[in-house]
């Protein structure tokens, strides 16, 4: 909300043009996670979208010494309540994709990550 009303417009009109929305690493906060599907949901009100989200279960021990990822499950839990929502008379489809496809340049893929898709259908 902090963004003047010009910038919101244009950026509102750059989103309604795009038909494919990329996103990687953006929530590791509970707060900015809600935020983050809210905005989801929004974009879905602008028209056909597919969103493709790629995000690692960044892993921690927690105080018994178990591995615990806890923003990836609020990131998780945000997914399944999206999935199956009505959004413009349409049903909210979330898709976890494979990530074994080749890679065109050099990097560490880890095993914990995942990629999604959303969609309307």
């Amino acid at each position: 909300d902090t963004l003047p009303d010009q910038c919101k417009d244009d950026i509102a009109a750059k989103i309604r043009e795009s038909e494919i929305i990329l996103a990687a690493d953006v929530v590791y906060d509970a707060e900015i996670t809600r935020h983050f599907f809210k905005t989801l949901s929004a974009i879905l009100r602008l028209g056909r979208k597919e969103i493709y989200i790629a995000i690692e279960q960044r892993l921690r021990a927690d105080e018994h010494g178990e591995l615990v990822a806890p923003n990836f499950d609020i990131f998780k839990e945000n997914l399944t309540k999206l999935d199956g929502q009505t959004i413009c008379d349409k049903k909210v489809v979330v898709e976890s994709m494979k990530t074994d496809f080749p890679k065109y340049f050099e990097y560490s893929r880890v095993a914990e990550l995942t990629l999604w898709k959303i969609f309307l259908s």
